[in-house]
């Protein structure tokens, strides 16, 4: 599972602890043997003076709101001082080249989580269709027993650090629990969806965004950390895998740096909202076929819910499976 994040990026550490032997809040005077149930620690609580933060009780600890993530603080120095290109170049690779920063040899699986989440990409679910077609949100039909966007929720978790969610609607997905924000301009399609991920990352000091479409019931983990593997070492500004459907390719389950940010602006100020056409005004990296069908069938793997239709093959598949 993927942790959640906190309201700001700033990085919080510990107070430094208290040498041994120094009396605290929670401890009886000398002579009189430590605190240790519940009952007696709010009653040494109560008698603190107001204000007094030390030895807080746990569930004396804020809940940190999911409003919270609704309006983000701009916490890297670089997009204050530089902008994009600025913070491109410092969350990439400070003092040296991307390859020179690769996590791992292309074997399916990046650093783990608790390696510096600054070169991992963010992972977004991208959920801010209307679902005409379905007739009702399609991210939550349920295929084997769990909705779609849990599916891809615990797949995304798998494969980076951090997932958040894009979508107009938050009060749906409000049980997954992750951080959620609408389109910066609804109604755009998914590039829309893509602009709103590459500003988040953008914020939070990232590199780029893992974007996978919601309503993906069979996306593969493995070919998620392949993805993210080869963001991680190569140059592309995107890393999308191959398929057999109509572009040749799969845009909504793709890596996309910040540096494909203008691209995206040009591409929506001109009303031009194909995901085939940024793909092909950025420098690209297409997993090839062969490879995608490591991870499994890509028909299956990069099924669209779209249609009850679509919804009826799912669920035969997850049957058979």
């Amino acid at each position: 599972m993927a942790r959640l994040l906190a309201p700001d990026c700033a990085v919080r550490t510990r107070p430094p602890r208290r040498a041994r032997g120094v009396p605290g809040p929670f401890r009886c005077a000398e002579g009189e043997g430590r605190i240790n149930s519940l009952q007696q620690k709010h009653e040494v609580a109560s008698r603190l003076p107001p204000g007094h933060s030390r030895g807080r009780l746990p569930e004396s600890r804020p809940a940190a709101a999911a409003s919270a993530f609704e309006q983000p603080r701009e916490c890297n120095p670089a997009v204050r001082e530089g902008g994009l290109r600025a913070v491109v170049a410092a969350n990439s690779f400070a003092g040296g080249s991307r390859a020179a920063h690769k996590r791992t040899p292309r074997t399916g699986a990046i650093l783990p989580p608790s390696a510096d989440p600054v070169f991992q990409p963010l992972g977004a679910i991208l959920a801010g269709g209307a679902s005409r077609r379905f007739g009702s949100s399609k991210a939550l039909a349920e295929v084997g027993g769990r909705r779609i966007v849990e599916r891809v929720r615990d797949a995304l978790a798998e494969a980076v650090r951090d997932v958040v969610l894009v979508a107009n609607e938050p009060a749906l997905f409000a049980d997954l629990h992750l951080p959620t924000r609408g389109d910066r301009t609804p109604g755009l399609g998914a590039i829309g969806g893509i602009e709103t991920a590459l500003r988040w990352a953008m914020e939070m000091g990232r590199p780029g965004a893992l974007c996978v479409a919601c309503d993906m019931p069979f996306v593969s983990p493995a070919l998620l950390r392949e993805i993210a593997t080869r963001a991680g070492s190569g140059d592309a500004d995107a890393v999308v895998p191959e398929s057999g459907g109509r572009r040749g390719f799969e845009p909504l389950c793709a890596w996309y740096s910040a540096a494909c940010l203008p691209a995206v602006e040009r591409a929506l100020a001109s009303g031009d909202r194909s995901l085939a056409a940024l793909v092909d005004a950025v420098r690209a990296e297409r997993i090839p076929l062969a490879d995608v069908r490591r991870f499994g069938e890509p028909d299956v793997i990069f099924l669209n819910v779209n249609t009850p239709d679509d919804h009826r093959r799912a669920l035969r598949i997850a049957e058979n499976a």
